[in-house]
């Protein structure tokens, strides 16, 4: 059985960011351990990614874009100016938009609110996946 809580981190993704691999994280469905694509390569001597997913030993882990997410926080505050400012900064890209939402939501104690509202997605999307998968799982 998974625990939501020991998993759901994993999850975090920035689309912007380059990665090596289309698929970070896996979850090994005889005993549920997590390993990263380099793990699995360098310790079960797979090639690439096709191939560990052809081995149905491993399944991807979801993803949770949190650009994606930090544009629905920003959405949530109901802030129209606001809302503009961040449109524009978006014309930068992404890691920009990233930069200027963690300067905003430490500027106006956000903090928490925003770590709640990130916590909430991610188990929220961890908790569809197992269940998309059969997997038993719990909250805790």
């Amino acid at each position: 059985m998974i625990k939501i809580n020991d998993i759901m981190f994993y999850g975090r993704y920035f689309s912007d960011e380059e990665n090596k691999y289309d698929i970070s994280w896996w979850l090994c469905l005889e005993n549920y351990d997590i390993y990263h694509t380099e793990t699995l390569m360098s310790d079960f001597s797979y090639k690439n990614t096709p191939e560990i997913k052809e081995s149905s030993k491993f399944i991807p882990l979801f993803k949770t874009d949190i650009i994606l997410l930090e544009k629905e926080f920003i959405k949530k505050l109901n802030n129209k100016t606001l809302l503009n400012s961040f449109n524009k900064i978006l014309s930068s890209g992404n890691r920009e938009y990233d930069v200027a939402f963690r300067i905003f939501i430490e500027r106006e104690f956000l903090v928490n609110s925003w770590s709640e509202f990130e916590k909430a997605q991610l188990q929220q999307d961890a908790v569809a996946w197992c269940k998309e998968n059969h997997i038993p799982y719990i909250i805790s």
